[in-house]
């Protein structure tokens, strides 16, 4: 067994997950749960006045903004990548992008990670069953034969 593989997997009671079951798909799937069709940011102004550290007005903008990205660029890199999200970046038209090496575009694809907060970043090959295998709407998540790696980055989080 080598250090990056220390785990055995039963692959006879492992298989992919629905997005749907983790919390922040209940929101939108589970009548069963207090907060069901209740938005993060419904009760913001109330989160802000309880003063509590790492709740400020402040930190909900960084939230915010953090969000933003996901938001305006879920396709960015993607197969439909095109005018319109490059016009959000400014762009008027796609630019190619042509890379030296993968071993140099995987440093510079850490050092990205690394500017945007990331405590380590590594890349993988995909393993199909750690995909979900529908999406938190509920449409099955077909896995692209092209898409044969993936960037897993590590960010540290204060659980208080």
């Amino acid at each position: 067994m080598n250090i990056y593989n220390k785990y055995a997997i039963d692959r006879e009671n492992f298989s992919r997950f629905d997005q749907r079951e983790i919390v922040f798909s209940k929101i939108y799937n589970d009548k069963s749960v207090p907060f069901y069709m209740q938005d993060f940011y419904d009760n913001v102004e109330n989160i802000v006045l309880e003063n509590k550290e790492g709740y400020s007005r402040l930190d909900f903008a960084r939230i915010r903004g953090a969000w933003s990205v996901y938001d305006n660029f879920t396709e960015a890199f993607g197969k439909s990548w095109g005018k319109d999200v490059n016009a959000v970046a400014g762009l008027e038209k796609q630019i190619p992008f042509n890379f030296e090496s993968s071993e140099k575009m995987t440093q510079e694809i850490k050092k990205t990670a690394k500017i945007y907060g990331a405590l380590k970043t590594g890349i993988t090959k995909v393993d199909p069953n750690w995909i979900y295998s529908h999406n938190f709407r509920g449409r099955k998540i077909q896995i692209s034969e092209d898409y044969q790696y993936a960037i897993v980055v590590l960010i540290p989080m204060d659980p208080f």
